[in-house]
């Protein structure tokens, strides 16, 4: 598409003057080789008169937008980008007063035929005759929207980083305390007659507590104590069970479009239960006058830089959608970010637990919204190759007898699972630290008293950990059982516990 008479005459001149072609006889028309190279670049390319009228596109900029060159010839180009939330209320007048000394360059939000948004970076320029004079201006832009969500996912990846390792600590000294008041309360409630006044009080506790422990699992989650320890599942049936137990008790009904041939996935299945039960929930909140919730899963597979920051491969694309009140455009950007709500009895954690939960697993999540017409979450996650394992029914807890070694460097939690772990018929001794333990070890083994098993405290503060001391305890007995116990570490052990020897 060309412009108009005009502006031909002058971009001609201005052509043959920077080229030196006006006298060349080898290219009889310049013209048109410079509006080929224009049609042939990648950048979008967008001509207008003085009254930003546009009078040229270039092909990438139709293919880009949607539109077909004539469906925007005349228009004012500034159509396409005012009274969109983050850019400038009076943009329009902003680029044509900047532009008018020489030159202005930004980043804004343009917007698509088809109603959707892209980030360009537009470079404008007068357009100006042989003596001067402007006669219109010229527009470059770059579409950089892929990398606007790349650099949106970099940041939000080093804040949860830096979150993660304050969340770490706190996680860990909670867990500790709770633990200690779990595990008496627990031992308390063994010996409270059932239906006495003492028995429902200390349900209610250990209750109170089990809660309190979901607040330290969201904190661990983005951890980077919080790795998932994953098993080969179906997410079909757990997005049925999980969903209808989000929803129960509300006014919101579901509706499921899950593929029968869904892939398997190697997964966390708690953290997954998580994810999807922080997103149905999220669904339901956005209804208050009810409504519908759509859940959806289908298998994909994406060519590398298809979705920003994943590579590409076989995908399961989980969808949860709502037609509820929707997210403003200021709040988009900030929904995964550690303890941002907009909600008065909200923690901030839910969705920035989701969002550290998917990226542990090699994954993706994103979130389109407009508000009054509902939020969609999708979520891609890698597929597996292998078929679950049937699980086998769980076990009566059976009871035993020899002496077990205990390490932990809380002496509260010394106490407590020593207590409990009595009770299942052991004797029970206990060490603070790896050297400690390792040196009972020996001593027992001597005495002809040896530990039946040993459970150790992964991280220990200040003194050699449980990873460290099983080491050392191979060397006395290569045969030694132990089991690892951690509130919190930065270590893949408790993802892994076997392939670190316990």
């Amino acid at each position: 598409m060309k412009p108009n008479p005009s502006l031909l005459e002058e971009l001609s001149k201005i052509r043959r003057d920077l080229t030196g072609l006006e006298t060349a006889p080898r290219e009889p028309d310049p013209l048109s080789a410079f509006f080929f190279a224009l049609e042939g670049l990648s950048e979008m390319v967008v001509i207008t008169d003085l009254e930003h009228k546009i009078v040229y596109v270039n092909a990438a900029c139709t293919d880009l937008l949607g539109y077909n060159p004539e469906e925007l010839m005349g228009l004012k180009a500034n159509k396409y980008f005012e009274g969109i939330p983050g850019n400038p209320i009076d943009l329009a007048g902003l680029i044509a007063a900047e532009a008018s000394d020489g030159f202005w360059e930004g980043e804004i939000f343009n917007r698509r035929k088809d109603g959707d948004l892209i980030t360009i970076n537009l470079k404008l320029t007068p357009l100006a005759d042989s003596s001067g004079q402007v006669l219109g201006y010229v527009g470059i832009s770059e579409n950089i929207t892929e990398r606007k969500l790349m650099e949106e996912e970099l940041i939000n990846a080093r804040k949860l980083e830096s979150m993660g390792t304050l969340a770490g600590g706190i996680a860990h000294d909670f867990n500790n305390i709770l633990a200690a008041i779990l595990g008496n309360v627990s031992y308390a409630r063994i010996y409270a007659e059932e239906g006495s006044e003492l028995y429902k009080p200390l349900v209610e506790a250990e209750a109170a507590c089990l809660r309190a422990q979901g607040l330290t699992h969201q904190l661990l989650t983005f951890s980077r104590g919080g790795k998932p320890v994953k098993e080969v599942i179906r997410v079909g049936e757990l997005l049925k069970e999980v969903t209808g137990f989000a929803t129960h008790g509300s006014n919101v009904s579901c509706r499921f479009d899950i593929s029968r041939d869904l892939w398997p996935v190697e997964a966390d299945r708690g953290q997954i239960d998580q994810v999807i039960s922080n997103l149905v929930i999220n669904a339901v909140q956005a209804m208050p006058e009810g409504g519908e919730i759509e859940v959806r899963a289908g298998n994909v597979e994406l060519k590398k830089g298809a979705v920003p920051s994943i590579e590409g491969g076989r995908f399961v694309k989980v969808e949860v959608a709502d037609k509820g009140v929707g997210i403003p455009k200021e709040y988009i950007e900030k929904i995964f970010d550690p303890y941002f709500t907009t909600k008065q009895r909200g923690s901030g954690l839910g969705l920035a637990s989701v969002y550290s939960i998917v990226r542990n697993h090699s994954g993706a999540i994103r979130a389109v919204s407009e508000p009054g017409k509902g939020t969609t979450f999708i979520i891609y996650v890698p597929a597996s190759k292998e078929e679950p394992q049937e699980k086998k029914m769980k076990e009566d807890i059976i009871l035993g007898e020899g002496r077990v070694l205990l390490l932990d460097d809380e002496e509260m939690i010394r106490k407590v699972a020593a207590r409990l772990i009595e009770q299942l018929g052991y004797e029970v001794e206990t060490a603070v630290d790896g050297e400690e333990a390792v040196e009972k070890y020996r001593e027992a083994r001597e005495s002809g008293r040896p530990f039946v098993a040993v459970i150790l405290d992964l991280t220990v503060k200040g003194g050699m950990g449980g990873e460290e001391a099983l080491e050392r305890l191979k060397e006395i007995d290569p045969e030694v059982k132990a089991i690892v116990s951690s509130g919190y570490s930065i270590d893949s052990v408790m993802a892994d516990y076997e392939r670190a020897g316990f």
